[in-house]
C-alpha cells in the first residue's frame, strides 16, 4: 500500500486529502512519506478547542491533549491562522509553543484574558510586525496596552464584545491606517473618535460591523456614527448589530448612507440585527429597486426567529436622482408561513 501511494503525484494526493477531515489526515500520516509531507505542508488554518473529556480526566487535560496540540504545531509550521478556544486550558503554554514553531502566523483569534503579561508580550514581540488579522476578546487593560503595539500592521480587526474604539487610539492618534475590515462596540465616548478613525482609514475600509444599544446612545452619538461612515469611499459591507429594538429611523439612516454612496453602478451589502416586538420577518429595500423586476430584486431573509431580525440588503444600481433626503423605503412583512408578503411605503426621515 505504501509503495502504491508513493507513486501518486502531489496533485492526486492533495485531492484525496481535501476530502478527509482534519483528524483523519493525521491519523493516516503513515500511509506514505509523500502523504505525510503534503499534510504538514498544506495545513494553513488550525482551531485549538477544549476537549470536554478532560473535564472528567484531569490527567488527560494536562497530558494527552496538550501533547497532541504540540505535535501538530511542531509539524505544521506553514500554518498562517490559528483560533484558540477560550476554554482551552493552560493557554500560556500553548502560546509558548505557537511562538516557537508557527513562524508564518499572520492571523490569531483568542480570548487573551487569564494569560500572563509575559506570554502576551512575547507573542506580540514575535508576531506583531507580521499580524494582518486579529480577533481580540479581552478587557484586560494590560493586554490592551500590549496589543496596541501590534495594530499598525493589522488589516482585519475584531475587538468585540469588550472593546470600543479607545483601543485604537493613543491620545488623538489613530494606531491603524490600512484597515479593510473591523468589528467593534460603539459607545457614546466614541462619538469624538469615529470621525477621526474613518477619515484615517477612508481609502481602505471596506467592511464594518458595529454593535451598540440604541437605547443607551444619544442622538448626537448616532448622528456622529453615520457622519463618520459617510466618509468611507470604499465601504461595501455594513452590519449593524443593535442590542435594542430597531426603529424605522435607524434603518433609514443605513439605507440613505448606502444610497448616497452607490448612486453609480456599485453595490453594497447591509445587514441589520435587532430586536422586534413581534415575530414577522422583515425586508427592507430602496423604493426605486421595486419596479417591474421586483421578483428578481427582492432579497431573501437569511435568518430570523421569534424576536430577532436579520436583514440582508443588496443595494441595486440606484438612479442619480436618488439622494439621501428623498430616498423612500419599502417595508415588507412576511407571514410566518413564508408565503404572503405585504408592502408598506414610508418616507425616510433623517434629523
Amino acid at each position: 500500500m505504501r509503495q502504491s501511494m508513493d507513486r501518486f503525484g502531489d496533485d492526486l494526493c492533495q485531492l484525496i486529502l481535501s476530502y478527509l477531515p482534519f483528524e483523519d489526515r493525521f491519523r493516516y500520516e503513515c500511509v506514505s512519506r509523500q502523504w505525510r509531507r503534503l499534510i504538514f505542508r498544506s495545513q494553513r488554518v488550525l482551531t485549538l478547542e477544549y476537549n470536554w473529556a478532560s473535564f472528567f480526566l484531569p490527567t488527560l487535560r494536562e497530558g494527552l491533549v496538550f501533547a497532541t496540540n504540540r505535535s501538530i504545531l511542531k509539524k505544521c509550521q506553514q500554518i498562517t491562522e490559528i483560533s484558540v478556544n477560550r476554554f482551552v486550558n493552560n493557554r500560556d503554554v500553548v502560546f509558548q509553543v505557537i511562538n516557537k514553531y508557527c513562524h508564518n502566523l499572520s492571523a490569531i483569534e483568542s480570548d487573551f484574558d487569564g494569560m500572563s503579561a509575559r506570554t502576551v508580550t512575547a507573542f506580540c514581540h514575535t508576531f506583531g510586525a507580521q499580524l494582518k488579522k486579529l480577533t481580540f476578546h479581552s478587557n484586560n487593560e494590560t493586554n490592551r496596552e500590549v496589543f496596541r503595539r501590534c495594530l499598525r500592521s493589522i488589516h482585519v480587526l475584531n475587538i468585540r464584545p469588550f472593546n470600543d474604539l479607545s483601543l485604537l487610539f493613543t491620545g488623538n492618534e489613530v494606531l491603524v491606517h490600512k484597515l479593510r475590515e473591523i468589528c467593534f462596540t460603539y459607545s457614546n465616548e466614541d462619538s469624538q473618535r469615529i470621525g477621526i478613525f474613518c477619515e484615517t482609514n477612508k481609502q481602505t475600509l471596506e467592511s464594518i460591523e458595529v454593535t451598540f444599544s440604541a437605547n443607551s446612545l444619544t442622538p448626537k452619538s448616532i448622528n456622529q456614527l453615520f457622519k463618520g461612515l459617510s466618509k468611507l469611499s470604499e465601504l461595501k459591507v455594513l452590519v449593524i448589530s443593535c442590542q435594542s429594538e430597531v426603529d424605522d429611523t435607524l434603518v433609514c439612516k443605513c439605507l440613505q448612507l448606502l444610497a448616497a454612496k452607490y448612486v453609480d453602478s456599485k453595490s453594497a451589502m447591509l445587514t441589520i440585527y435587532g430586536i422586534l416586538e413581534s415575530g414577522p420577518a422583515v425586508f427592507y429595500t430602496s423604493a426605486d429597486a421595486c419596479n417591474s423586476e421586483f421578483t428578481s430584486l427582492k432579497c431573501p431573509l437569511t435568518k430570523s426567529s421569534e424576536n430577532m431580525l436579520e436583514i440582508t440588503l443588496p443595494v441595486p444600481k440606484l438612479h442619480h436622482q436618488i439622494t439621501p433626503m428623498n430616498l423612500d423605503v419599502l417595508l415588507y412583512l412576511q407571514d410566518t408561513d413564508g408565503k404572503n408578503i405585504t408592502c408598506q411605503r414610508f418616507p425616510a426621515k433623517i434629523q
